[in-house]
């Protein structure tokens, strides 16, 4: 049975038409809560394809990452479709022990998914070895009555990172709330915000090191102003 890969970015199976032919159980690795998804496509699945049975396979976060770094290396114990978080997905990818999905038909969906998860799920050699499952978007909750209290309006929140701090340094002086817990969290929010088509979070597509970018010094300028 191939191996494919799944990430938290990731859920693909693909099979032969000679295994469809017969009764067939395949094992799909994943970890907590990734493995949910799994688990509620499986009877879909199944009905789909009958003669086939997915036993789905979930251990800890770090166990789960372990075991398939190991059953990578030695090519032992690896499972039909793993889950890979994406923090793991460039060194599984590169070191070989996967299945080329565009070979299977997998490339043909690739302009329905966000670009850079797509370059995330390709090596250095163009082989697309996993598919994204989610993109992880992001989005802002407030609470309106303290907004209000404050006399801070929701345009002025979210206008801009300038206006957010100025609107959060209002909040905290006529409410005593805070925006935020920790200024960090606008610097992490801005480092990995509004990045080129395949640039990752701290390298270039050339590997370039990206620390003493812009991208990186406004991220630190708005953190240190939040403060």
């Amino acid at each position: 049975m191939k191996k494919n890969i799944i990430t938290s970015a990731i859920l693909v199976s693909m099979f032969s038409a000679a295994a469809l032919a017969e009764k067939t159980e395949i094992t799909v690795a994943s970890f907590p809560n990734f493995n949910q998804v799994a688990e509620l496509a499986v009877p879909m699945f199944e009905e789909k394809y009958p003669n086939i049975k997915v036993k789905v396979v979930t251990l800890a976060y770090g166990d789960h990452h372990n075991a398939m770094t190991t059953a990578l290396a030695t090519g032992a114990n690896l499972p039909d479709v793993m889950g890979v978080e994406y923090s793991y997905v460039g060194q599984f990818i590169e070191k070989g022990g996967l299945e080329d999905l565009a070979a299977y038909g997998a490339g043909q969906f690739t302009e329905r998914m966000v670009p850079f998860s797509v370059a995330q799920a390709t090596n250095s050699k163009g082989v697309l070895s996993a598919i994204p499952a989610d993109i992880g978007p992001g989005a802002t909750f407030y609470r309106a009555d303290v907004l209000e209290a404050a006399g801070v309006t929701e345009e002025e929140l979210l206008k801009d990172w300038d206006s957010f701090i100025a609107a959060g340094k209002k909040v905290k002086q006529t409410t005593g709330n805070y925006l935020l817990a920790n200024a960090a969290d606008i610097k992490d929010i801005v480092i990995r915000s509004n990045l080129k088509a395949g640039e990752g979070v701290y390298f270039d597509k050339e590997h370039n090191i990206l620390v003493n970018s812009e991208r990186f010094k406004e991220a630190f300028s708005f953190g240190q102003g939040s403060a």
